[in-house]
């Protein structure tokens, strides 16, 4: 029947396995349907080699794969789909999808390549704005910032979902603090028009959201209220329209403080009295665990700037004592405690944060917020402004006994750590640094404790760990600003572990990586040492020259060029150890290496004129007595202040009198009698010519 109608049968396959795969996708779809369509593309690919649906056979397989879960072997399919025909028009498609199941099976950098491929090899696709953004997406799994937002700006204006690309991009830059890059890479007010004329007002209520959250790190509190109520007015997400009217909230407190610091306490009580309001809001509607603890005691606050203080506390104190169920005391006591908190009570906050830890009233202890927890929380950050660091170990281990899930948990893991550690107790701190970093790989602080239990391990002598905690700093985190440091000090442990190869490597990495920081000034005089630890002592030389002339300024370089100077010392290359030592107090005057330099360039002369002598005096042994004279003389001039000089002087005498010119003998003779006459140094000298005088 269908070679009669001129229909192949791969072409019949290939319709009902579509037809499967649409309807085994749908509500009333089941999992035989999906096997239905499985089969037919199978039998296309399987027994039909020259059919033209081949390509789309494979795309569509890759798809049942997909809904049945199976997204690595799905993955496989789409490249077959695109290996099969590159041309067909489905082989962008099954590209973008490769992408996506590499991405989903977690091998992102996979996933970034395929996206590549696909913007290069089909230029003309109009997948191209969608595989920008989702190249962008994928670059911020990675942590490639830079390289996200460059991808997002890539994406067309005229796609339809062209504001919120923008948006996720501006947050991501938000995140990163680049706030200047988000005015000059991306188009935000175009954004804006495009979301408004389309009447997406969800897109008009992210992008104010975002501008809001940029005036608020700008500390613009004017135009963060006016965004925010941009975003209330836009919404109908109730978690958007929340988090707005908080950070409204903070903003209006924020000014009310501005305006009540320069005087005007009316308009600024009217800010406050709109704080309250919109924290007031927040807490009605629930908001999160954070918002809402933030909430309450700016609430709290701007009560007391209000001149109601006592009031809150008096508040409070009665809600607490009217409270119908252990637990509701128990959330206005935290109130409370918050309150005191801002106030600076610090004896009354741990009062009742004691009394909540202590209090038996029910809750939830296994989520991400509880009222005891954040006690804990409270009171663990009192004990560290007080420095009590042992009783705030104790608390916040107790803390992180109780309460697993708990969002305070890496702060409390991270108080912990830095409380062994100003109690001193290295080895414990150095352990628990470790465990904050490995069970939060991503937080802000990750690498400031990779850097502290390094510093830990360090101080107990454990080079080898010193040098590993450092390194993964630079690994794990390379936008880290201690990173040049970082490396600098795996090198210093990597050194006194005595691996000194892979020493002098991390050191010339920081030279090369961070040449204007201060870590690679350090590091460069370190792997000038390092060289020289090595017996490769022309290259130690060359980096302390180098350092001498990137770093004039450094501290180091006036060690390094003092080093110059000993190195050629000795070596008895005494001309270039004068000259090196010269560079030092020229280069460097007033410093103790000037001094020293100084110091040291008169026995440099010394040692100059006793090889000279040595010379000399051997053209004396040998007869060679106008040579001789002329050394002498020579050694009298060029280094009048040394001891060589008046020996050179006395002996010139003598060559003289050899060479049978005792007038000019008597005279040096002289000579040597008018300059050391009164040296008691030199008396033995002087001695030698008076009777060479008597005997002319």
């Amino acid at each position: 029947q269908t070679r009669a109608i001129g229909v192949g049968l791969d072409e019949v396959l290939f319709s009902e396995a579509e037809a499967y795969r649409e309807l085994g996708r749908s509500k009333n779809g089941s999992a035989d349907d999906l096997r239905a369509a499985r089969a037919g593309y199978t039998t296309i690919i399987d027994h039909h080699p020259f059919s033209r649906r081949r390509a789309e056979a494979l795309y569509g397989l890759g798809h049942v794969h997909i809904a049945a879960g199976k997204i690595d072997s799905a993955g496989s399919v789409f490249a077959r789909a695109l290996e099969e025909n590159p041309r067909a028009t489905v082989a962008p498609h099954a590209l973008s999808w490769w992408a996506r199941t590499a991405f989903q099976s977690g091998d992102a950098e996979r996933a970034v390549d395929l996206y590549r491929r696909l913007i290069n090899d089909y230029p003309a696709s109009d997948l191209i704005a969608s595989t920008w953004k989702d190249l962008g997406l994928v670059y911020k799994s990675l942590g490639r910032t830079a390289a996200a937002v460059s991808a997002l700006a890539q994406v067309d204006m005229r796609f339809r979902a062209w504001p919120k690309v923008q948006a996720e991009a501006a947050d991501m830059l938000l995140a990163a603090g680049r706030l200047d890059d988000i005015e000059d890479q991306l188009r935000l007010g175009q954004a804006l028009e495009r979301a408004a004329a389309n009447g997406d007002h969800e897109s008009v209520a992210e992008l104010h959201y975002v501008l809001g959250r940029v005036a608020r790190e700008r500390s613009d509190h004017a135009a963060e209220v006016e965004h925010f109520t941009k975003v209330v007015a836009n919404t109908r997400n109730e978690d958007l329209a929340s988090f707005s009217r908080f950070f409204r909230g903070i903003a209006l407190y924020q000014s009310g403080s501005a305006l009540d610091a320069a005087g005007d306490s009316l308009a600024g009580g009217l800010q406050f009295e709109a704080s309250v309001a919109d924290l007031e809001s927040v807490l009605e509607g629930g908001g999160t665990a954070d918002m809402r603890l933030i909430a309450f005691r700016t609430r709290g606050v701007a009560l007391t700037r209000l001149g109601l203080s006592e009031d809150a506390v008096r508040a409070y104190e009665d809600l607490i004592a009217a409270a119908p169920s252990a637990l509701e005391r128990s959330e206005f006591q935290l109130m409370l405690m918050e309150l005191y908190y801002d106030l600076g009570r610090l004896d009354e906050t741990k009062s009742v944060a004691g009394s909540l830890i202590r209090s038996d009233f029910k809750e939830d202890e296994t989520g991400e917020f509880a009222i005891r927890d954040r006690a804990y929380f409270v009171l663990v950050s009192v004990l560290l402004e007080e420095e009590r660091y042992a009783e705030a170990h104790r608390s916040a281990t107790a803390a992180l006994r109780r309460f697993p899930a708990s969002l305070n948990r890496p702060t409390l893991m991270l108080v912990s750590a830095r409380a062994l550690f100003f109690e001193e107790d290295y080895s414990k701190a150095a352990a628990a640094f470790g465990r904050f970093a490995a069970a939060y790989p991503a937080h802000v602080d990750a690498g400031q404790s990779l850097y502290q239990g390094g510093y830990a391990h360090e101080i107990l002598g454990e080079y080898e760990a010193a040098a590993e905690a450092f390194g993964r700093i630079a690994a794990q985190f390379p936008d880290h600003v201690l990173v040049a440091d970082a490396l600098y000090r795996s090198g210093e442990n990597l050194y006194n572990a005595s691996r000194f190869e892979d020493a002098l490597s991390v050191f010339i990495q920081v030279v090369d990586s961070y040449p204007r920081s201060e870590a690679a000034e350090k590091a460069l005089y370190s792997a000038s040492w390092t060289y020289m630890d090595l017996d490769r002592e022309q290259e130690s030389l060359r980096a302390m020259q180098r350092l001498v002339e990137e770093y004039p300024r450094s501290g180091f370089a006036r060690y390094a060029q003092f080093s110059i100077g000993d190195y050629y010392y000795s070596k008895k290359r005494f001309d270039d150890a004068r000259a090196a030592y010269k560079k030092v107090v020229s280069l460097f005057p007033g410093t103790e290496e000037a001094k020293k330099a100084e110091s040291l360039l008169a026995d440099v002369r010394e040692d100059l004129a006793s090889l000279a002598y040595e010379g000399a005096f051997e053209r004396f042994q040998q007869g060679d007595y106008s040579a001789a004279v002329r050394g002498f003389e020579e050694i009298y001039v060029d280094y009048p202040q040394s001891y060589s000089a008046l020996a050179a002087l006395a002996n010139k005498g003598v060559a003289l009198e050899h060479l049978g010119d005792s007038a000019e003998a008597r005279r040096t003779y002289e000579r040597v009698l008018s300059v050391g006459a009164n040296d008691p140094e030199t008396s033995d000298i002087s001695k030698f010519a008076r009777l060479r005088l008597e005997n002319l």
